[in-house]
């Protein structure tokens, strides 16, 4: 029956139809001629739809077509300033066991409580009020959740966990991103919920959908992205990275690049591989991914024993990139890093009074300049005033400012 149908796209001929089909491989006499005949005219009738597998011929549409001078510019409301914004995805991502889930518990603490953010100096300010749905698929609720939030200060009255999806005659099931949409839109509005958290997104991606397939990926996460956009919630999703190295960081987000590509920022999470051993965890937050404004300043925080963030006061001069790299160096690297952190923190110096007290203080020579570069010290000249042709006398070691090298990616 599906040769027939793609027979009817060469002829709309009936007798031509039951000509070709007897001429085929396929054509058993014992079925006889009237069942040549009754699917040589079902195929007519139906347009060749039933037998090529189409189960609907879309009629011709117009496009929708918007003047831009008739959209009114608006500016970008965030939910935490230059990393997640409202009415758009955003992705959190790293390696498993790496603090992704102590990242959003502390941005959720803080939203249910209106607590400053971790760079609110640097002009964050403090988090919107509201509260906070969590799709969250790996953690126990009273052994892990709850005892992490209860740490972060939270306001757990702000904050709903969504189990899963119950049907009419009171059956279960995963929650869906395919399906559940308008479920999850219901709740939404009964508790005007400003955040999002999907923890790991393609844990609900639903059983049908294939990780990489861009296109079903795009189906997929568009509606979701329509959704924080109508409602301007912020939508926050952690996938786990692949393994190894990529030429650009952001394509080790697994599975389809759409899962990249769809998110207006992206931001990972990554241990500090050159910390003193015995100590608590210390992470950075990179961003190296975002399509509404420069990249924001790396941050760093530890994970105590007591399931709390202590995040450091000064931003990171270490890019998504370095900080995603395979580890190298060790605690030498991390020794010196700190070392000339604390030295050039009160101001700029003459580099060979820096290299004298590295050397003092048993760094190498090549650490030393492995740690400068980590950090970025500017380097300027320093002329010698007496000079009539205003010789270099030396050169000034300076600390760099705390967003140099930060800049957007290009990626959409």
């Amino acid at each position: 029956m599906a040769l027939m149908g793609l027979l009817h796209f060469y002829t709309q001929d009936e007798d031509q139809l039951c000509h070709l089909f007897r001429g085929s491989q396929l054509y058993r006499s014992e079925k006889g001629d009237d069942y040549v005949r009754r699917t040589a005219h079902a195929a007519i009738e139906g347009g060749g739809d039933t037998f090529t597998g189409r189960r609907e011929r879309r009629a011709p549409g117009t496009l929708n077509v918007i003047t831009l001078s008739s959209v009114a510019p608006q500016e970008i409301e965030w939910l935490w300033p230059g990393r997640i914004p409202f009415g758009m995805l955003t992705l959190i991502g790293g390696v498993p066991g790496v603090g992704k889930s102590f990242i959003t518990n502390d941005t959720a603490a803080r939203v249910t409580r209106e607590f400053p953010w971790p760079d609110a100096t640097a002009g964050a300010g403090t988090a919107p009020r509201g509260d906070v749905i969590f799709l969250a698929a790996e953690d126990a609720l009273a052994q892990t959740v709850r005892p992490r939030l209860n740490a972060l200060g939270a306001d757990c009255d702000r904050v709903h966990y969504v189990r899963a999806t119950e049907n009419g005659d009171g059956e279960s099931r995963m929650f869906s991103l395919a399906d559940d949409l308008p479920a999850l839109r219901a709740v939404l509005s009964r508790t005007g919920a400003r955040l999002v958290v999907i923890d790991p997104l393609n844990g609900y991606l639903g059983g049908k959908t294939d990780n990489y397939s861009d296109p079903e990926v795009r189906r997929l996460l568009t509606p979701l992205a329509q959704l924080a956009e109508e409602l301007r919630i912020a939508v926050v999703s952690i996938m786990h990275l692949k393994k190894g190295a990529e030429d650009t960081v952001i394509y080790r987000v697994g599975g389809s690049v759409a899962f990249a590509a769809i998110m207006r920022s992206i931001l990972f999470v990554s241990q500090d591989h050159d910390q003193p051993e015995h100590t608590d965890t210390r992470i950075f937050l990179t961003q190296p991914k975002t399509n509404i404004g420069r990249r924001a300043p790396t941050l760093a925080a530890r994970i105590t024993p007591q399931l709390t963030i202590e995040w450091e006061a000064k931003p990171v001069t270490l890019t998504a990139e370095e900080a995603m790299a395979p580890r190298r160096g060790g605690g030498a690297l991390s020794t010196a890093v700190r070392w000339l952190t604390d030295q050039l923190d009160a101001g700029p110096q003459l580099g060979r009074d820096v290299e004298a007290a590295a050397l003092a203080a048993g760094i190498s020579e090549s650490t030393l300049r492995r740690g400068r570069e980590r950090l970025r010290v500017v380097v300027s000249p320093v002329r010698d005033p007496a000079s009539p042709y205003k010789l270099i006398a030396a050169w000034r070691w300076a600390l760099p400012e705390p967003d140099a090298q930060q800049t957007p990616h290009p990626e959409s």
